[in-house]
């Protein structure tokens, strides 16, 4: 189902996404209200989300067909939408792809395969009812839990991809404004979104988030995002950056961090596998597990894609099998010494 109020965006994206054998656009509407009484005598296996709609905006449509009519949702939108789309994805939607650029674009092509790919993975998805929308939190009306670290551990790797945005603010308010170990994040974003993210998950979590920059170090409390087309290690309390071949189908790739960290901290640190589609970061995660590192990834009752979690748990790379829920509070466990490294 597509929902745009542009009709000729409406026909252009038509066109594209039924240029895949493996899609049919079942029903296109203009606005959020239409939307919303026809979905369930349409029930699309997947959706196509404008978010500047007249009347109830994508965010809003969003929010009430994850409430009432829980269905896979692909948000496609411009480069200027960025801030509403990742509030889309916290209330439900699944990713968040360009509006292809027109035919004479250079990067139209590739562009139009990433729309395509998204929308058949994400129709194969099933998902469930979310709640009715939670206050918004923002760091500055978080409250603090003491947080006292016995452990030796000093460094969080997590490895994030299809899911993670929302994940990662789940994982990291659980963590409270005074975790006191430095995070170091690879979550698989398109490149036009990566600043937009960066500042959106600053305002989201009670951490303060950094882009990675090469050869700064890290400092306890903080987290920070590998950039687009660099893959992120750690050496000596500070970050290395370099661009290289992809590891996993992945620059930046998660099993590049997590075997730094194997390599040159793996006492000092945990490692994390949250939700995404493909294997990244699950060799990472063995490596770190053998090295002597303390590892969990995502269980499959909460991951919205078990992928990347999936093939660490059938590797034997995480000690832990946890729900998303409650990954946060085992770590803060962990640090305290109530579970035993």
């Amino acid at each position: 189902m597509l929902v745009d109020d542009s009709p000729t965006q409406r026909l252009f994206l038509t066109d594209l996404i039924q240029s895949c054998p493996e899609l049919m656009v079942c029903a296109a509407f203009n606005s959020g209200e239409e939307a919303l009484l026809q979905i369930e005598k349409i029930n699309p296996q997947v959706i196509s989300m404008d978010l500047h709609l007249p009347g109830i905006n994508g965010l809003e449509t969003t929010r009430r067909i994850m409430e009432t009519w829980p269905t896979p949702i692909v948000v496609v939108t411009s480069e200027q939408d960025l801030e509403l789309s990742f509030q889309a994805l916290r209330a439900g939607a699944l990713t968040v792809v360009p509006k292809p650029q027109g035919p004479g674009h250079a990067g139209h092509q590739q562009q139009v395969m990433q729309l395509c790919t998204q929308l058949r993975i994400m129709s194969e998805i099933r998902v469930v009812r979310q709640r009715p929308r939670a206050p918004l939190i923002l760091k500055s009306s978080v409250e603090g839990i003491k947080v006292i670290n016995t452990s030796p551990y000093e460094i969080l790797g997590v490895a994030a991809s299809t899911g993670g945005p929302k994940a990662l603010v789940t994982l990291f308010n659980a963590l409270g404004p005074d975790f006191p170990l430095a995070a170091l994040v690879v979550q698989h974003m398109t490149d036009s979104f990566f600043d937009s993210f960066v500042s959106w998950l600053d305002t989201m979590i009670p951490q303060a988030v950094y882009k990675a920059e090469h050869g700064a170090s890290i400092q306890p409390g903080s987290v920070y995002l590998a950039p687009p087309h660099q893959h992120m290690r750690y050496f000596e309390g500070r970050i290395q950056l370099a661009a290289g071949p992809a590891v996993s189908f992945q620059c930046p790739s998660a099993t590049v961090l997590l075997e730094s960290l194997a390599l040159g901290a793996a006492r000092r640190s945990i490692g994390v596998v949250l939700t995404g589609m493909g294997n990244d970061g699950a060799q990472g995660l063995l490596a770190l597990s053998k090295a002597g590192g303390y590892t969990c990834a995502e269980a499959e009752s909460s991951a919205i894609v078990y992928g990347m979690p999936g093939v660490a748990a059938q590797l034997g790379a995480a000690r832990y099998l946890l729900p998303l829920a409650e990954i946060g509070p085992h770590l803060l466990r962990v640090l305290s010494q109530e579970v035993k490294p």
